[in-house]
């Protein structure tokens, strides 16, 4: 399921941005909100090789400092989504 999610996540979240930055003359504050939930979206997809990679073979433990990283990112998207939702 991480695969799927990873895959289309990341196509979609690129063809925004993408679309976003060349195809978007004029910015409106709609287009901002929009543009940042994609923009932190496409980094929360980042992350998901690498939990699909730990959940598949069952491991117990990863490095400390990926560990760090990669619940820094998951907690920043998270809490980033939510903010530019209530914004």
């Amino acid at each position: 399921m991480y695969a799927l999610t990873f895959a289309l996540g990341i196509f979609g979240n690129i063809v925004v941005i993408l679309g976003y930055i060349f195809c978007l003359p004029v910015w409106k504050s709609t287009n901002v909100y929009l543009f940042n939930l994609s923009v932190s979206d496409f980094i929360f997809q980042c992350t998901l090789p690498q939990l699909a990679y730990f959940y598949a073979y069952n491991l117990k433990s990863m490095n400390p400092v990926e560990c760090i990283i990669d619940r820094t990112i998951s907690y920043t998207n998270l809490y980033s989504t939510i903010l530019f939702m209530m914004w």
